[in-house]
């Protein structure tokens, strides 16, 4: 015969007052008989690891002098707009700062790349200035294709090793399995969006809490054919779930197209398309406000991007990636920091006439952009921090 249940106990009017009473330590004391340690009082923000990008005017724009470390960035736009050669960029700079590893030595930051379309460049990522042998590659091989679910696995994997930066390109090569494994046509409507968010919300806990990793999503834009009047014609791939997780969110479009004359094989200069002007619109920033410099209107800044390295008429030499010495170039004489008299440019010792011979000048003098890139965040109220330091405000890793 079956023992009978005992009837749970009944609660008194002083269990109700206890229980309702609204006190913090009790409840935490209950919470705890559960979640263990878990739930604890608030404590102060630790010093935030930050991340700088190497470009001035990105830095400035996101505030903090760079990114702000455990958080999902999303880069997104159309096609030939630089936004794989801009997170190169930032990955090669991210390379050469420092930080002190669990056993106390200076160690040069990792960056890893994520490779889901199978077009990484040895030679592009070379050029762009990326130290490859200490570059994380990840890429299917003929031997093992690997699904969206398996790049999700990988970044939590890469984020809980203390990987610095994570470059991941990009969101429409993360197929899910259902349409790696079936026949093509058979996979479910939605999967990749479902993918998307499932992966997100195992991802953006572990990122949070590690605190040090910026994992960087390159999205892409698609045309909706038959969008209504009251419809955005152009939306993201992959759903709505990387716009809610990221907290820095930048649209980037072609401002124009930069043509120059190159020197060709025939040994004859003749025009060419070698990059473009990018502007970024900054669409989300939870980390930081918006630089008073920028234009309210449309929170945008621009920087040139070069497809290729080359040599112009004049002899300037320059390099595929971002063009950081006319990015600085601008940047100081936007905030001031470059006096501008007329046709006259000057910083220091440094006298332009033009700004073009100001930019020739600094190129030949690449040690005046710390010093630049040092007094703009004096004068924009960021801590000043040199091109080898990736934290802020008295963090422990900060390295001369």
């Amino acid at each position: 015969m079956a023992k009978r249940k005992p009837k749970p106990k009944k609660e008194t009017v002083q269990d109700i007052a206890i229980r309702q009473s609204g006190n913090v330590e009790e409840i935490r004391a209950k919470l705890n008989e559960d979640y263990k340690s878990l739930i604890a009082p608030p404590v102060e923000d630790k010093p935030a690891i930050i991340l700088p990008t190497g470009i001035l005017s990105f830095d400035l724009a996101i505030g903090n002098s760079g990114f702000v470390g455990g958080r999902i960035a999303d880069i997104f736009g159309w096609e030939a707009t630089g936004k794989t050669l801009t997170c190169l960029a930032i990955g090669a700079y991210i390379q050469r700062c420092t930080k002190i590893d669990i056993f106390g030595k200076v160690v040069n930051r990792v960056v890893a790349m994520l490779d889901a379309e199978g077009t990484f460049s040895y030679n592009v990522a070379v050029s762009v200035g990326m130290d490859t042998e200490n570059l994380i590659l990840v890429q299917s091989t003929p031997d093992k294709i690997l699904t969206g679910e398996d790049f999700f696995d990988i970044m939590v994997m890469l984020v809980g090793l203390g990987v610095d930066y994570v470059i991941v390109d990009s969101c429409p090569a993360l197929a899910p399995s259902q349409i790696v494994l079936n026949a093509t046509g058979q996979g479910q409507k939605a999967t990749r969006a479902q993918l998307m968010t499932a992966g997100l919300e195992k991802l953006t806990p572990i990122v949070n809490a590690n605190g040090q990793t910026v994992v960087h999503f390159i999205n892409q834009m698609r045309g909706k054919p038959m969008a209504q009047k009251w419809e955005s014609s152009e939306y993201e791939t992959g759903g709505n779930a990387l716009k809610f997780f990221s907290s820095y969110r930048f649209m980037v479009v072609k401002a124009e197209d930069i043509n120059k004359k190159v020197l060709g094989s025939d040994n004859i200069f003749r025009e060419k398309k070698v990059g473009v002007t990018s502007c970024v619109r900054i669409k989300k920033s939870k980390v930081a406000s918006i630089p008073a410099h920028i234009p309210s209107t449309t929170y945008h800044f621009e920087f040139d991007v070069y497809f290729e390295s080359f040599k112009d008429e004049s002899g300037v030499e320059y390099h595929r990636g971002v063009d950081v010495v006319k990015d600085y170039a601008l940047t100081g004489v936007r905030t001031g920091v470059i006096e501008q008299r007329g046709s006259w440019y000057n910083f220091g010792d440094i006298k332009g006439q033009g700004f073009d011979d100001l930019m020739n000048k600094l190129r030949i003098q690449p040690e005046v952009l710390g010093k630049i890139r040092d007094e703009v965040f004096v004068k924009m109220g960021h801590a000043p921090t040199s091109p080898m330091e990736s934290t802020l405000n008295g963090s422990e890793e900060n390295q001369e």
